[in-house]
């Protein structure tokens, strides 16, 4: 029992330790899009980051992504793939100020579409 409960008590220290950056806000033609961004793994500013994304609508199905994202002090890209609605978006040059990221992206749907997030990058 002693040996679960120090597993459990280490194991809970690396969970804490490794926590991902995390974006939520919202997107689409009026926002009607509420979006929470995850980053997976680790690399540094410039190189390009692994994120998912979970996408919400009042009246539609959730939608689940991968997004390859590359980031700066002022400025992110990312490109949305493997999308559960096939719809894989690009987000190009969109601004970065501190923990807000805004701008707009196109879709094979359309475009442009808006998107502001507010971010904790954990670093």
């Amino acid at each position: 029992m002693l040996r679960y409960l120090l597993l459990s008590m280490v194991a809970m220290g690396f969970a804490h330790t490794a926590l991902a950056a995390q974006c939520t806000g919202s997107e689409g033609l009026n926002g009607e899009w509420s979006v929470e961004w995850t980053k997976r793994g680790a690399s540094k500013k410039g190189e390009k980051e692994n994120w998912t994304v979970m996408q919400r609508h009042a009246t539609q199905r959730p939608v689940t992504a991968n997004l390859a994202v590359t980031r700066t002090d002022k400025t992110l890209s990312a490109r949305k793939s493997e999308t559960s609605d096939g719809n894989n978006c690009e987000y190009s040059m969109l601004s970065v100020d501190g923990p807000t990221v805004d701008g707009t992206y196109t879709c094979p749907s359309g475009g442009p579409y808006r998107i502001k997030l507010t971010c904790d990058w954990q670093e």
